[in-house]
């Protein structure tokens, strides 16, 4: 799991990223220092091997479209990688931001496996 809102100002401001070990049945926090911003409405896909990638998103307000004029707010189109193993996440240098997928909420994600 990775980021929360706090619910006395309705601000995404958590950026920790949690694990779930399901053989012990426990959660504990990764150990990553590095790691995205808080934020919501970002698209996130677990790959076919032990990497999770995080991209886009807002920050700021509770929602995009309940706009707070008092706290700022921009969507996101930052792409980080966390590897469940290392437990450390890791900006990805993408050059040509021209092409990037439209930035909204409500994303969709799919990804395919490979061939066994």
């Amino acid at each position: 799991i990775f980021g929360a809102r706090r619910p006395e100002n309705g601000l995404f401001e958590g950026d920790e990223t949690w694990i779930y070990s399901p053989n012990v049945n426990s959660w504990r926090k990764a150990t990553s220092l590095k790691r995205p911003p808080a934020r919501d409405d970002y698209h996130l896909v677990t790959l076919c091997n032990t990497n999770v990638i995080l991209f886009g998103g807002f920050q700021g307000a509770v929602f995009p479209h309940s706009w707070r004029n008092d706290v700022p707010h921009s969507w996101l189109d930052d792409v980080w990688i966390f590897n469940s193993d290392t437990e450390f996440w890791r900006e990805v240098n993408v050059s040509n931001r021209s092409v990037f997928p439209f930035r909204n909420n409500w994303p969709s994600v799919a990804v395919q496996a490979p061939d066994t």
